[in-house]
C-alpha cells in the first residue's frame, strides 16, 4: 500500500518531468542543470554532444539505493563510451522499480565534433512493466549540441524524445523534452550552471548549481530546482583512473534521495 500512494504521488511529478533523473552523482548534486556542461558518460541523459569531448574511454556505474526512502524503487545504470577517430560511441541501460512497477531504458548513441560545435544522438528503447497489467516499450530519439561562446563560457541545447514516440494499448505519447543551458567558468575550479527545460504542456523548469574543484582531487557541489522545488548536493573525489560522487536531493513533497556512482577514468 505505501508502494501504490507512492506511486500514485510519484505519477504526477514523472509526468511533469520531476521524477527522479537519470545518470550519476555528479549533475545529481548540482541540480540537474547539466546542459550546458554535459560531460562524462551521463550526459546522454542532459544533452548527448557533450560525448563529443570524451578524448578517452568511460566506463560508469550509479545506484540509487532508496528513492525518497524506498528500497523497493531503487534505481541503477551502467554506462560506457569509448572514441573512435573522430566519433564518439556510447551504450548504456538503466532500470528502475520493482517487480510491482518497473522502468527500462537501453541506449546507443554517437557524438563527434566540427570545429567547436559538438554533436549528438540517442536512440533508445524505453519500456514500462505493471504487475497484473503488463509491460509495452517504444522506441526514442534524442538530440543535443553543444558550443563555446568564449573562454569562460559554454552553452547547449538538447531535445528528447524529438520523435514523440507513443507507448502502450493507449498510444500514450511520450512528452518532447527541451532543454537549454549555459555554464560558466568565472574562477579557476569553478563552474556555475544553469538549465531552463521546457515539457511540452506544461511551465518551463528553471535549475541552477555549481561545483567547486579543490587541489585537482575533491568537488564540491550544490543546486536547487524549481516545478517542484528541490535542492541538491554532493561530493566528488577523483584520482589519475576514477572518480567516485556522491549526490542528495531533497525533494519538497516527497523528501530525500541519495545517488553514488563510480567511473572508471
Amino acid at each position: 500500500m505505501r508502494i501504490l500512494l507512492f506511486l500514485l504521488i510519484l505519477s504526477e511529478h514523472l509526468i511533469a518531468g520531476s521524477g527522479p533523473a537519470g545518470g550519476d552523482a555528479r549533475p545529481f548534486g548540482m541540480g540537474d542543470a547539466y546542459t550546458g556542461l554535459a560531460e562524462g558518460v551521463w550526459t546522454v541523459n542532459f544533452n548527448p554532444s557533450g560525448l563529443a569531448s570524451l578524448e578517452s574511454g568511460q566506463v560508469s556505474f550509479f545506484f540509487d539505493p532508496a528513492p525518497f526512502g524506498l528500497n523497493e524503487l531503487s534505481k541503477l545504470g551502467l554506462g560506457a563510451a569509448y572514441p573512435l577517430g573522430s566519433i564518439v560511441f556510447g551504450i548504456s541501460t538503466e532500470r528502475y522499480g520493482c517487480t510491482l512497477y518497473r522502468e527500462f531504458k537501453g541506449r546507443l548513441s554517437v557524438a563527434a565534433a566540427r570545429g567547436d560545435l559538438r554533436m549528438g544522438v540517442n536512440l533508445a528503447y524505453y519500456s514500462v512493466s505493471i504487475k497484473n497489467y503488463g509491460s509495452a516499450g517504444t522506441f526514442c530519439v534524442d538530440a543535443g549540441v553543444l558550443i563555446p561562446l568564449c573562454k569562460y563560457l559554454q552553452w547547449g541545447a538538447s531535445i528528447f524524445n524529438a520523435n514523440t514516440p507513443s507507448i502502450g494499448i493507449s498510444s500514450e505519447e511520450l512528452p518532447e523534452v527541451f532543454s537549454t543551458g549555459f555554464c560558466a567558468r568565472p574562477l579557476e575550479g569553478l563552474r556555475i550552471v544553469l538549465d531552463v527545460r521546457k515539457e511540452v504542456a506544461f511551465g518551463p523548469s528553471i535549475r541552477g548549481g555549481f561545483e567547486y574543484l579543490i587541489e585537482g582531487i575533491l568537488a564540491l557541489r550544490g543546486g536547487m530546482s524549481g516545478e517542484p522545488a528541490q535542492i541538491s548536493g554532493g561530493v566528488g573525489i577523483f584520482s589519475p583512473h576514477i572518480r567516485a560522487d556522491y549526490g542528495f536531493s531533497q525533494h519538497q513533497v516527497l523528501g530525500w534521495t541519495h545517488v553514488f556512482s563510480v567511473t572508471i577514468l
